[in-house]
């Protein structure tokens, strides 16, 4: 067995109260990686804190993955260390530290595999590490405003629900009537403007 780590940091404009509660709960954070869908999550134990364990089933593109994992470590506000039981072997470190303008959240992972895995693998690794940290950045900032708790209140009852496929689809949907609004507007200013200094 071959061991590999990959580790990346941000900075959120959080509290790490509100930062380490969000990380407890295993499903919404799974939920906001743009890699895997949530097929269920079960607390096995019911409880919460060092000792819990969940069984977690997951789904990328075609691949289904069943796993059960323990929360080794859970210190409040600052840290928590989770345990691969079944399937592939990993172990995953979330610390937290405050800073003056929020939280700076360390995500390390260390996971073995059979094979060697290519330094172009691990780089795309990191690199979706890197942007599912952005993506509880960007959710967890929202509560930073009354606009911003309104989306995160859609994103809870609707995006979250989806797939990231279907996600991925939404936005693009939003994001092109968005543009197509903008356009039709500025053109409306534009005849508006035409039709004054023709008149």
């Amino acid at each position: 067995m071959r061991e590999y780590k990959i580790l990346e940091s941000i900075e959120i404009h959080s509290s790490l109260e509100k930062v380490f509660a969000f990380l407890a709960d295993v499903e919404k954070r799974i939920k906001l990686s743009s890699v895997w869908e949530v097929i269920s999550v079960k607390n096995i134990t019911g409880s919460m804190g060092q000792g819990a364990q969940f069984h977690i089933k997951l789904k990328s593109d075609k691949t289904l993955v069943e796993q059960t994992i323990e929360f080794i470590e859970f210190v409040k506000n600052k840290k928590i260390v989770t345990k691969s039981l079944t399937g592939d072997k990993f172990q995953i470190t979330l610390t937290l530290e405050g800073v003056s303008r929020g939280t700076i959240l360390t995500h390390e992972e260390i996971f073995e595999s059979p094979e060697e895995i290519s330094e172009e693998r691990i780089k795309k690794l990191s690199e979706e590490l890197k942007l599912w940290l952005i993506s509880i950045k960007r959710y967890l900032e929202l509560e930073n405003s009354i606009s911003g708790k309104l989306k995160k209140f859609f994103i809870d009852k609707v995006l979250l629900e989806m797939t990231p496929s279907h996600r991925r689809i939404t936005l693009h949907i939003i994001t092109l009537n968005i543009i197509l609004f903008i356009m039709a507007l500025a053109l409306i200013i534009v005849l508006f403007i035409a039709i004054k200094y023709a008149s």
